[in-house]
């Protein structure tokens, strides 16, 4: 599916901003924590994420021709797998994006975006119904 290839080929500038970011001393943030900076110690982030992609991935193969169901779980399987690289190969999460006070990345966009739009049509779902 060309979403699939869309949401990898994103992961890929990702990981190739984070590189240049750490080889080029650019500015970033080394997040250590989960999703808004949560703590959670790497040991127990790591299987948990892991299993929530694994799952993802189960999901998304049930419903692949869901377009509407399985474009959304691209975009977050490809955001999820990219923090997760970060996490085994550098111990935390390069965020290189620095709005005010937050730092984030386009893995953590992808997640957010995907996690929105399967919210919505959830909502919208759901007020079909009555």
């Amino acid at each position: 599916m060309k979403f699939g290839a869309i949401a990898f080929f994103l992961l890929l500038i990702d990981e190739l901003i984070k590189w240049k970011a750490m080889q080029n001393a650019w500015f970033f943030y080394k997040n250590f924590g989960i999703a808004f900076d949560l703590p959670l110690p790497s040991w127990v982030a790591i299987p948990v994420i892991s299993l929530v992609i694994l799952v993802a991935i189960v999901v998304l193969f049930q419903n692949f021709n869901k377009t509407s169901f399985s474009v959304p779980l691209f975009f977050i399987i490809a955001g999820g797998i990219g923090n997760l690289f970060d996490r085994v190969v550098y111990g935390f999460i390069v965020d290189y994006l620095i709005i005010v006070r937050s730092a984030f990345n386009l893995s953590d966009l992808m997640i957010l975006g995907g996690g929105l739009v399967l919210l919505v049509q959830y909502s919208c779902s759901q007020k079909s119904l009555h």
